[in-house]
């Protein structure tokens, strides 16, 4: 989901398909490109109160189209707009997945301190349960 106006076709399918049902399918969209960022205010409002709405972060779509060196500041500033809102997210799924199976950070996010430190929180929690 890039913009807002495209959202409007899967709510109407859903909730066509859903009809008589007591819940409803929420709508997920896939932030990967610059534009799906730019505009994630607008996907929030255009959704909220209708169904519900999580985001996933495509990491690796993302960090291609805004760069490697922005992804972790990205990622955090989507995080907390989301947080704010209530809005769930699925983030970094395979970096926990392989953190639980391996025990260890992969290259790719033990760069990143910050990032590493909530990652093996996330990760602890998961172990712990």
């Amino acid at each position: 989901m890039q913009q807002p106006a495209k959202i409007e076709l899967p709510q109407q399918e859903l909730e066509n398909r859903s009809k008589g049902r007591l819940s409803r399918p929420a709508n997920m969209a896939k932030i990967e490109t610059a534009i799906a960022v730019h505009n994630l205010p607008q996907l929030i409002i255009h959704t909220s109160g209708k169904q519900g709405f999580g985001v996933t972060i495509a990491r690796g779509d993302l960090a291609v189209e805004i760069g490697y060196q922005r992804l972790t500041e990205i990622q955090e500033e989507i995080l907390w707009l989301c947080e704010a809102v209530h809005v769930p997210v699925i983030w970094a799924t395979q970096v926990l997945e392989s953190l639980v199976k391996d025990r260890a950070p992969s290259r790719g996010i033990s760069f990143n301190q910050k990032l590493l430190a909530c990652v093996e929180k996330l990760a602890q929690v998961k172990v712990d349960r």
